[in-house]
């Protein structure tokens, strides 16, 4: 692992750090579609910046045709030029996604089992969906009790932008760029004889990873409810 202090891609570090703590940002506000769009917006140009630090720092430290020899890789990642695509369109144009997929039903754990599916072009939370939801469906989904142990109401939601990704929702595409951008970190310290250690995108793109940001439950909304519901601990 390279001292940061030291390394000579020490700006690149920090502004690696901004992508770190917006996409932390966009997992935990994930389910208010305004917030989100707002730390999307940061992630991308924090991306963009960390690409800008790596090529000056490297540049600064002699090493000019690695960076140049990068360029092409990037460019043709479907992942990494997707990001910078959409932080041109959000600036110069519009904002790159305006509405999300949403799948509101029963789920067992985080898994989905019986859901209706719809298009939702508002900035209604996750929660406020699913509230009515509830409302509406009566026991249509499950009763009352939540007799089954597991079983409970939740949303599935997809923020969808074909300028970033024509094949992946935003939240998997941002964990592939997150890991990716972390990966060049990682590359870049080779011609410096350095190491540093990239976040491995298994990890982040694992499927039950990826369900725990896009998937709300009724108790991740009120966690009182298994206890009311009188449901074991597991």
């Amino acid at each position: 692992m390279a001292d940061r202090e030291s390394c000579e891609l020490q700006r690149a570090h920090e502004r690696l750090g901004e992508v770190h703590y917006f996409f932390h940002q966009m997992q935990q506000l994930y389910h208010d579609p305004t917030m989100f769009r707002y730390n999307l917006n940061a992630f991308m140009s924090a991306l963009k910046s960390t690409f800008d630090f790596i090529r000056l720092d490297l540049e600064r430290a002699g090493h000019t045709q690695w960076w140049k020899a990068q360029k092409a890789n990037i460019k043709t990642d479907p992942i990494l030029a997707g990001f910078q695509r959409g932080r041109n369109v959000s600036i110069h144009q519009k904002e790159v996604f305006e509405g999300s997929q949403i799948e509101a039903g029963l789920f067992r754990g985080r898994d989905l089992r019986l859901a209706l599916s719809h298009q939702d072009g508002s900035a209604r939370t996750s929660a406020e969906i699913l509230d009515i939801v509830r409302k509406a469906s009566g026991d249509l989904f499950i009763d009352e009790r939540h007799a089954d142990q597991g079983e409970q109401l939740g949303l599935l939601r997809r923020y969808v932008a074909p300028e970033i990704s024509a094949t992946d929702h935003v939240a998997l595409a941002s964990s592939k760029a997150f890991a990716r951008i972390t990966e060049l970190l990682a590359l870049a310290h080779e011609p410096l004889g350095r190491e540093y250690d990239a976040v491995p995108e298994t990890d982040l793109t694992d499927p039950k990873a990826i369900a725990r940001t896009i998937v709300l439950l009724e108790s991740d909304v009120d966690p009182s409810l298994p206890e009311r519901w009188g449901w074991s601990a597991p």
